[in-house]
């Protein structure tokens, strides 16, 4: 049976990098995850550079973008309908292929309504789908201090002028749990 993964974590807990290895053939990743032999492909828009945009893919599939938060510093409507686009479409591309495994790179912002509800959508057509199996990875880095000086080398973290209580913020919500509790509603 064909597998989707989506791999959440807060930043800096190696994502991408955990991608790349599956991606790259690295043996004992692909041991460690009882991936081995398998034909692995990501979606290629939520591995990209922040500042690079693909291009949209024109898909099929209906959205309700009322309640779309409008562009501002932290996020940009038109960026998150490409994303999304892409993950539905490269989604649906991966069922019709020969590949086993499809990984998407999860962010924050694919659970929330207001940034559109990716998650929600993806869910909706595929989740009932006896042909494919859905699995969720929450990566995380059990060291503050190790996570902390990973998130120092982040670039968008070097832009605040307020990084010590940035950093204060992020320790707290990691401490609590939000993300994880946050990403296991959105699947349920």
């Amino acid at each position: 049976m064909k597998k989707i993964v989506w791999l959440f974590g807060q930043s800096a807990t190696g994502k991408k990098t955990l991608i790349n290895k599956l991606l790259s053939g690295d043996v004992k990743t692909l041991e460690d995850l009882n991936f081995q032999g398998k034909k692995i492909v990501a979606c290629k828009n939520t591995i990209i550079d922040d500042k690079q945009v693909l291009p949209t893919k024109p898909d099929n599939f209906t959205y309700d973008d009322t309640t779309m938060q409008e562009d501002n510093e932290y996020f940009n409507q038109e960026k998150a309908k490409n994303r999304r686009s892409c993950i539905m479409t490269d989604a649906l591309s991966f069922l019709n292929s020969n590949n086993d495994i499809l990984l998407i790179k999860g962010q924050d912002n694919d659970i929330w309504p207001h940034r559109g509800d990716i998650v929600k959508y993806f869910l909706s057509n595929f989740n009932n789908r006896d042909d494919v199996e859905i699995d969720v990875y929450i990566l995380m880095v059990e060291n503050d201090k190790i996570w902390s000086q990973r998130i120092a080398k982040k670039e968008w973290f070097k832009s605040f002028p307020n990084q010590e209580e940035v950093m204060k913020n992020m320790l707290a919500e990691r401490k609590s749990n939000k993300h994880e509790s946050r990403v296991v509603a959105a699947f349920k």
